[in-house]
């Protein structure tokens, strides 16, 4: 795999108890890329994710950020360099606006709330007053992920289209 590759798994075996549900799983993403990982279900798409964002340790098998190796790093730990796993499910607050959601994330860290709510308001700021509903849900539960491990800027920025 090419060293300028800014998120990278190599080898990644992981599962749940003492069963593997991915064996030897290779991925990488490079700057400038969008990496997708598609396959029917159960086929170990969210056990290799879970695994990069640190819910499950690589056993074996390596994840980096860069060169910094994370496989094995508790979550909040790989969600404070940028990655965060999203699940499908709606883990949102449906009667509150996303602006109130992601207010939420901001329960932990009082004393920067406001300088950081900013920060993310400007990543996503096409749905400051916007209901939670459709697809919109998950990336508000990204954007309040973002900002509650302390990531609040840099990585993908959503488009408005």
């Amino acid at each position: 795999m090419m060293a300028d590759a800014v998120l990278r798994a190599s080898g990644v075996y992981a599962g749940y108890g003492r069963g593997d549900i991915i064996h030897g799983v290779s991925v990488e993403a490079r700057p400038g890329e969008i990496v997708t990982v598609i396959g029917p279900n159960g086929a170990g798409k969210s056990t290799l994710i879970k695994t990069i964002a640190g819910l499950l340790s690589p056993r074996p098998g390596t994840v980096a950020i860069g060169d910094e190796e994370i496989g094995g790093l508790p979550a909040p730990a790989v969600a404070r360099r940028g990655i965060a796993f999203v699940p499908q499910e709606a883990n949102v607050f449906r009667q509150l606006t996303v602006a109130e959601n992601l207010e939420m994330g901001a329960w932990t860290d009082q004393d920067r709330k406001d300088e950081r709510l900013d920060k993310v308001h400007a990543l996503f700021r096409f749905w400051r007053s916007a209901a939670m509903c459709g697809p919109g849900t998950s990336l508000a539960v990204s954007a309040r992920c973002r900002f509650r491990h302390g990531h609040d800027g840099g990585a993908a920025r959503p488009s408005s289209r």
